[in-house]
């Protein structure tokens, strides 16, 4: 019996998003396929453990949780940069080959995803020679062609890619993990943060510049970031080519996964692209009302500090 084998990362705090997105993964799978759906986790609560257990259950899924704050122990925090909204978890992509040194691969996806297809789909396709399946960062494609900032720069001598335009995606990754092993890519992943010091996009970039001519390039319907829509509005990032924005506007077509990535998420703003994607799967949800609570109470929040900075003004 092969198990289609689905990596999650959660804290307490993404309980409800993560709830979403299984509820998606699984009413898009085939009874026909075994899955196992792993949880890489620090603080996940019991009560939480038991509310995913039961969405799961299915003659066809198992779940489980792995606790994976020791190997962050052992390191310190000290080895692993990070800024902005980014914790030292972020980097537990390093050692998904030392988690699951037993599985052949595994598929990881990032909580703030909605799937719309059968993740064994993506599970079934050849690595050929390549130890990684990842898609095109479109997103990075577009700084480059717009030269915003020095990203391609940055990307050629900091990460020393060969062509930046093979920067791919974090959001949704396949590991061949006998591969990964061989390659000790733990072990490279960690020197080569030791070197760049202070990585823009963190593990992702690293990753990236360790990983280089070792991907499987797969269709962006399996990773589409929505966040380009967002990007495009800028006035540094107007008149995109076709060429581009034609693979883009592909995989938004014809979207396997829907990626809400960036700072602005469907269970924060109702009116960004695809949100109705979102709500459609959480509807269905134990974690439903809390969504909609926690919603409300940020657009009072805002509403509220609106009417006094207006009432202030006329004062």
């Amino acid at each position: 019996l092969e198990f289609r084998r689905v990596l999650f990362r959660s804290d307490e705090g993404f309980v409800s998003v993560l709830c979403v997105a299984l509820k998606s993964l699984i009413q898009n799978s085939s009874p026909e396929n075994t899955y196992d759906i792993v949880i890489l986790t620090t603080d996940i609560s019991e009560p939480s453990q038991i509310m995913l257990q039961r969405i799961c259950k299915r003659q066809n899924f198992s779940i489980r949780f792995l606790d994976i704050s020791d190997t962050f122990d052992i390191y310190g925090n000290n080895v692993f940069y990070v800024k902005d909204h980014y914790k030292i978890y972020t980097y537990f992509r390093f050692f998904i080959t030392d988690f699951f040194e037993k599985f052949e691969k595994v598929i990881y996806i990032d909580v703030d995803e909605i799937l719309l297809d059968d993740i064994a789909k993506l599970y079934n396709i050849d690595f050929e020679e390549n130890y990684l399946l990842a898609t095109d960062d479109l997103y990075m494609n577009i700084l480059i062609e717009k030269g915003i900032g020095d990203t391609y720069d940055y990307l050629k001598k900091n990460l020393s890619m060969d062509n930046p335009y093979n920067y791919f995606q974090a959001g949704v990754l396949g590991f061949d993990i006998n591969k990964c092993k061989e390659y000790n890519a733990a072990e490279k992943l960690l020197g080569k943060l030791q070197e760049v010091k202070k990585p823009r996009i963190v593990d992702q970039d690293i990753m990236n510049c360790v990983f280089q001519n070792k991907v499987k390039f797969i269709d962006n319907a399996w990773d589409v970031d929505l966040n380009i829509l967002q990007l495009i509005k800028r006035s540094d990032a107007q008149n995109v080519s076709p060429e581009t924005m034609k693979p883009f506007y592909a995989s938004l077509r014809n979207a396997k996964i829907l990626h809400y990535a960036g700072g602005v998420k469907p269970w924060n703003c109702l009116f960004m692209p695809k949100a109705h994607v979102f709500w459609k799967y959480a509807i269905q949800t134990p974690v439903f009302g809390k969504l909609v609570n926690n919603l409300i109470s940020k657009l009072f929040r805002k509403y509220t500090l609106l009417f006094k900075l207006c009432r202030s003004e006329e004062h």
